[in-house]
């Protein structure tokens, strides 16, 4: 969703929700997939937005799409979603939710459904126990930004936090959204300076090299240059393939 059209004070520096849903409908064409089940989290308007572009990209490439929609997951629900899992035996499989998709993953895995599973993060590594591995993960690493940059960013919050970047995306967005605001506002006398004159000076923000990647900020506040990518969860970690 661009929060952009809200105000035209709102920049978006980041990915627009039908942007991963294309990532995702790219692989399931070129793969020659024919049914997919799309299992979302209905409880905020992320998970949602993603599933719904998906849908359309998907049906417009005459690929069956199946939704299970849910706002809890229990016992009972995971089961009528099993049974109709089963039914229907597709492709493969979307999580858009939170930890509670482990609990999908796990049951789907344990009654034999061998469909490759799809995910957006990696939060159900603990309660998928192990029904995660060697799923696809559409995410975002230092290996998407501009590596000498992301690299650099990684090493300094290590050293100084002493641990690692749980979510990189987040903090390089965040990173690169600051960075280009103070860009703007170096642009500008302090005379000048206003919410007008701040507005149309990003507005000018072209090929900015932030962490995340080459970023252009459009006409209508939202920016283009930083790119997801699909990989293999294997053994904990995001390979590349």
């Amino acid at each position: 969703v661009n929060v952009s059209i809200l105000s035209k004070n709102i920049f978006l520096i980041g990915k627009r929700s039908e942007e991963l849903s294309k990532v995702l409908a790219n692989e399931f064409i070129s793969k020659g997939n024919k049914k997919i089940i799309i299992a979302y989290n209905s409880n905020d308007d992320f998970m949602p937005s993603i599933a719904f572009a998906l849908k359309e990209k998907l049906e417009s490439a005459n690929i069956e799409v199946i939704y299970l929609n849910y706002v809890s997951l229990g016992e009972k629900e995971i089961n009528q979603h099993t049974a109709l899992a089963e039914a229907i035996n597709p492709d493969a499989y979307v999580f858009l939710g939170y930890t509670e998709t482990g609990l999908l993953m796990k049951k789907y895995r344990q009654v034999g459904l061998k469909g490759t599973f799809y995910a957006i993060n990696t939060v159900a590594q603990k309660t998928a126990e192990g029904a995660l591995e060697g799923s696809r993960i559409l995410q975002f690493t230092p290996q998407d930004g501009i590596r000498s940059l992301s690299e650099n960013f990684v090493d300094k919050y290590r050293r100084k936090y002493q641990s690692e970047i749980t979510q990189p995306w987040i903090a390089f967005q965040a990173y690169d959204a600051i960075n280009i605001l103070l860009h703007a506002i170096k642009g500008l006398d302090d005379q000048e300076i206003s919410v007008s004159t701040l507005r149309e000076q990003l507005l000018y923000t072209r090929d900015f090299e932030g962490v995340s990647g080459v970023i252009t900020i459009d006409p209508n506040g939202s920016s283009h240059g930083i790119a997801w990518s699909l990989y293999n969860f294997e053994n904990g970690k995001f390979i590349k393939k």
